[in-house]
């Protein structure tokens, strides 16, 4: 199955056209439309339309998301689907060389994951990048961000500096990395991604880049960030596995991934 999965993600980063996106004409993809009661012969304007509505999440963090019991019900249904729309197994980079990787701020848990993961494979030599460069938007921590700081003795009230404090504690001095720190705008919860990615850009990185998430936004960050750097950027994608047991988590990834896709066939 992982196998598949790998096969599967690999053609979308290969083909120029529909580069990173899910396929919403899929057979796994029109399995979920009906395991959610959603007609899969609507049209492709039609089912954007409505998964927006249906499977968008009504939270403002993902973190407070829950699931219905509906949709409790169906996750083993589901994720044998989720899996091979690739939002479940780890995606691995399609390359070794690269200028520069960039690490997407999170909440602190998924910061230390994606970390961990870039270390392990620049450790053993199956990657090799330039400079790393991790992004921080402005964003006040949850209170169990905090704790785990506070078990380490280390104090922070916002990402930017908490992904300060994570990537001093955890990155080797042989690695050449650096903070970006974004704010957000006025009367916003956070800084967004295009707001983060913009300050990226402002340092001039080098290309080609790795993007480095966690699932299951990987393919979905992937289209994102496709969308606002410029077409001489060569992005590319490590997407870490990581435990989620929230179907709706799913759902609003396939429902943002579903625009992209039909941006790119239209």
């Amino acid at each position: 199955m992982k196998l598949l999965n790998f096969l599967l993600v690999s053609i979308f980063l290969i083909n120029s056209t529909l580069s990173a996106s899910i396929d919403m004409r899929s057979h796994s993809f029109k399995e979920v439309l009906r395991l959610t009661g959603i007609n899969p012969e609507l049209s492709d304007n039609e089912i954007v339309t409505t998964i927006d509505k249906e499977w968008r999440l009504k939270t403002k963090e993902r973190s407070q998301a829950t699931d219905t019991e509906e949709w409790s019900n169906l996750r083993e249904l589901l994720m044998p689907h989720f899996e091979l729309l690739g939002l479940v197994n780890t995606i691995e980079p399609m390359q070794q060389f690269y200028a520069s990787a960039l690490i997407v701020g999170a909440k602190m848990v998924r910061v230390e994951k994606r970390i961990e993961s870039f270390l392990e494979r620049i450790s053993n030599e199956s990657l090799t990048v330039g400079t790393l460069y991790l992004l921080a938007g402005e964003r006040r921590l949850e209170e169990d961000e905090k704790e785990m700081l506070r078990k380490m003795d280390l104090f922070a009230e916002d990402e930017r500096d908490m992904v300060e404090l994570v990537a001093a504690r955890m990155i080797p001095s042989n690695v050449n990395y650096v903070v970006i720190k974004a704010c957000k705008a006025d009367g916003a919860i956070r800084a967004t991604s295009v707001e983060t990615l913009t300050e990226w850009l402002t340092n001039d990185p080098d290309s080609p880049t790795l993007l480095i998430s966690s699932q299951p936004y990987g393919l979905y960050l992937l289209s994102f960030a496709k969308g606002v750097v410029p077409e001489r950027y060569k992005l590319d994608l490590l997407a870490v596995e990581t435990v989620e047991n929230r179907v709706s988590i799913y759902l609003d990834t396939l429902a943002r991934s579903a625009k992209f896709f039909l941006d790119c066939v239209n």
